[in-house]
């Protein structure tokens, strides 16, 4: 890995981890799901993943709500880890143009925010001791989180395509 590589890596996560900051007085509206999966369009697979568990990491340890509980803490990081590795997997595969784009890229921040959900949600189950039917707790979780779906299905939508577009200008060989 190279001294470009990893500073790259470090501003991204730095990217990722401050804007979990600026929005954090508003519940389930966020800019990390989106800022992570776009580092891994940028970086990669591997680096979105760095990037995504990293920024949690910072994100969720220092929040001033106060830490999660240690499962899911784990997998608020596994799950931006995954989301940033879905941006180096997907990120650079859709035109970032037309309807089509906006469609795709939407649909795609609502199953990303879902698939994050779900596993804080599970965590979550484990932490108050329902492991042995931890539906209930998902689904109350999940009703909850509504507005985490539509908020990010919406930035998703709105924001991925043009950030893609200049990505492509700005790094066309690095995304190629």
């Amino acid at each position: 890995m190279t001294p470009r590589t990893i500073a790259a890596l470090g501003v991204l996560t730095a990217w990722v981890a401050a804007l979990g900051f600026l929005l954090v007085s508003v519940p389930n509206v966020e800019l990390m799901t989106l800022s992570a999966f776009l580092s891994g369009a940028l970086v990669g697979t591997g680096g979105g993943a760095v990037v995504g568990f990293l920024a949690m990491a910072i994100f969720s340890g220092l929040n001033p709500y106060g830490i999660a509980p240690p499962p899911v803490y784990a997998t608020q990081m596994l799950g931006l880890a995954a989301i940033g590795a879905a941006g180096g997997v997907v990120g650079t595969r859709v035109a970032p143009r037309g309807i089509v784009s906006v469609l795709v890229y939407g649909a795609l921040g609502f199953a990303l925010t879902v698939f994050y959900d779900v596993l804080t949600n599970l965590a979550t189950a484990v932490v108050i001791g329902a492991t042995a039917d931890p539906w209930p707790v998902v689904a109350a979780g999940l009703a909850f989180t509504v507005w985490h779906f539509v908020f990010n299905a919406i930035f998703f939508a709105v924001l991925a395509p043009p950030f893609l577009a200049w990505m492509r200008r700005r790094h066309a060989r690095r995304l190629a």
